[in-house]
């Protein structure tokens, strides 16, 4: 395994050093899986933990061609996410890490707020999708059209500079 991935996922290595392997890694072909570990790590910090469900998104979704369904077998139905930490934005009211059109439907999904509550991703999806059904097929739990849905971007929020998110045309194993 990469050093800096055996940094990221040991919880004898100290939040700095493996904070710092995070935004050193170069484009690369880590299995989605490796993220998930380490989200789902109970031995590891809220916030790298937190780190690792971005970094997992960031480096595995591909905005206008991944599909809601694709996003939800990707997060893999974690115990660390419900229902209760993914919300329907509406409208809005603020600012957000992603670009607002009244053609398009909003979610928040917060990452691990039991501990720390800085850290959440915000997705866009084609279309005016129902809102509801849009956060069951997040969370793996439906199917219909929400479930088809393209995620167009991503936006990040918390105290570290957001992952490099992969475009539609990137290459495999190339960011930006």
């Amino acid at each position: 395994m990469d050093t800096n991935l055996t940094r990221i996922a040991d919880p004898s290595v100290d939040e700095a050093t493996a904070v710092a392997a995070m935004g050193s890694l170069p484009p690369g072909d880590e299995p989605p899986s490796f993220w998930r570990d380490v989200a789902g790590d109970p031995a590891l910090s809220p916030r790298r933990r937190a780190l690792a469900v971005e970094h997992l998104l960031a480096r595995h979704v591909r905005p206008g061609a991944t599909t809601v369904t694709e996003l939800a077998a990707l997060l893999g139905r974690p115990a660390w996410l419900s229902s209760d930490d993914v919300d329907v934005i509406p409208w809005l009211t603020g600012e957000l890490p992603v670009r607002w059109s009244d053609a398009d439907t909003y979610l928040v999904v917060r990452l691990l707020t039991a501990d720390i509550e800085s850290y959440a991703v915000y997705l866009r999806l084609a279309g005016r999708l129902d809102g509801e059904t849009a956060r069951a097929a997040v969370l793996g739990e439906g199917q219909g059209p929400e479930a088809g849905a393209t995620v167009l971007e991503l936006g990040f929020t918390g105290d570290g500079a957001p992952p490099p998110v992969r475009r539609d045309e990137d290459e495999p194993g190339e960011q930006r």
